[in-house]
């Protein structure tokens, strides 16, 4: 891995969880808070853009996660004039570990007034 730092390292489309990734209950299982910011990550690099930012983010964790590699995918659910909708699905070679959905808006000017 490039960086000791991260939490995952991205081979061959999979991102690898570091040793360090693990969650304080199992040392076996990846902590969920990544899990969030991996699909937030995901979400931003392949649906954000200039003037785009993050409103909401829901994340499901469907069961605990391996210390497996994992693959995100993503899909645009709804774009519109202030608003963007995206959704990614994590999975390990075991099934679906978690769902994300995020909602971007984009800035706008301000209202006259107080």
């Amino acid at each position: 891995m490039d960086n000791l730092g991260a939490f995952f390292a991205l081979t061959k489309g999979e991102y690898v969880p570091a040793p360090h990734a693990h969650s304080p209950w199992a040392v076996d299982m990846l902590h969920g808070r990544l899990l969030g910011g991996l699909a937030a990550r995901a979400i931003e690099a392949e649906h954000g853009e200039e003037g785009l930012h993050f409103a909401r983010l829901t994340v499901d964790l469907f069961r605990n996660s391996p210390l497996l590699p994992l693959t995100v995918e993503t899909v645009r659910v709804r774009d519109g004039r202030r608003i963007r909708v995206a959704d990614a699905v994590l999975s390990t070679e075991q099934g679906q570990v978690a769902r994300a959905s995020a909602v971007l808006l984009r800035n706008g000017e301000q209202p006259p007034g107080r």
